[in-house]
């Protein structure tokens, strides 16, 4: 699984879009540091740590705690003068969402080649304590669906805390993103073969629930 990734992501020429999760195993933030020239990437939020304010004793909350490393590191690269790397935070803090994208497309000059995909997190967990897949599928047609989704999310920024750590309530994906992923893309592979891809979120309207029940609401009855 490392060899996949680490000669996917060491693929000569070309421009890679990225899609993560949780982003925490070093040797994975290396290859994206050193592909950062041709790289544009959309980092979701990972982690959480609970606590209490002393004064208060009220509870308190710090998010991204997993990708908190990761992201700084990133953001510092794209943060130098003249730099080409693109970076995107898309940060659910505390709306029970999470960006769980796990892939990275890569294109030449004639436009998208292949997609590195799969069920596996950036993490040395996901890598080296889980039983994951991790796949290429060289396909223009795959990776061309995989492109055009990561631009309707990267033209679907949320709203940002003013630090990455803290809670988002205003993290709310648009409708216009989920009515896009409502019908799958469709394309023929070799060999008689299809494919089907689906996208998320895909709800139109769908808003989080509330945390509690009304007060109207009756009381659920015991038996």
């Amino acid at each position: 699984m490392p060899t996949t990734m680490t000669e996917f992501l060491s693929r000569p020429g070309g421009h890679f879009h990225a899609a993560l999760y949780e982003l925490e195993d070093r040797q994975l933030v290396a290859l994206l540091e050193a592909a950062a020239p041709r790289m544009q990437l959309i980092l979701s939020d990972a982690g959480k740590r609970d606590g209490k304010d002393k004064p208060t004793g009220k509870p308190t909350h710090t998010y991204d705690t997993r990708n908190a490393d990761a992201r700084a590191a990133l953001r510092s690269v794209a943060s130098k003068p003249n730099a080409k790397f693109i970076m995107q935070d898309r940060l659910f803090n505390g709306t029970s969402h999470i960006g769980h994208n796990k892939f990275v497309v890569w294109s030449d000059d004639q436009g998208p080649k292949a997609v590195l995909t799969g069920s596996t997190n950036w993490t040395w967990s996901g890598i080296c304590g889980q039983s994951n897949n991790c796949i290429v599928i060289a396909d223009a047609g795959v990776a061309d669906a995989y492109l055009k989704y990561w631009q309707r999310l990267f033209d679907n920024p949320l709203h940002q805390p003013a630090k990455t750590s803290d809670p988002n309530p205003g993290a709310d994906q648009g409708d216009t993103l989920k009515e896009s992923n409502l019908s799958p893309v469709t394309g023929n592979l070799i060999n008689g073969a299809s494919f089907e891809c689906w996208y998320s979120p895909d709800v139109p309207k769908k808003q989080q629930p509330p945390r509690r029940r009304p007060r109207s609401s009756p009381r659920p009855r015991r038996i």
